[in-house]
């Protein structure tokens, strides 16, 4: 399934669908990150104890919490930082 990542979020939502583990690595520099976290907060399509994937570039902000999600593991890899969240 490939969508821009908000229509994406808004259609498994409007299907009911939820993801025990959802990879998120959206282009660098667009802060989209934050902007995906909020709408997975938004549209909770997260499973209860699931876990987001995620990778931002370095200087890309990003968030330790967004609602009940939580980051739990962070790892700089280069120009990357991988980032582990669970709900």
């Amino acid at each position: 399934y490939s969508k821009e990542v908000s229509l994406a979020i808004e259609y498994f939502h409007r299907r009911k669908n939820v993801f025990e583990i959802i990879f998120l690595d959206p282009p660098y520099y667009r802060g989209l990150f934050i902007k995906s976290l909020q709408l997975l907060k938004s549209y909770d399509i997260l499973a209860r104890s699931g876990y987001l994937v995620g990778f931002c570039y370095k200087n890309d902000k990003y968030r330790q919490k967004c609602g009940e999600i939580s980051l739990i593991l962070e790892r700089n890899y280069g120009q990357s930082i991988l980032l582990i969240y669970r709900k």
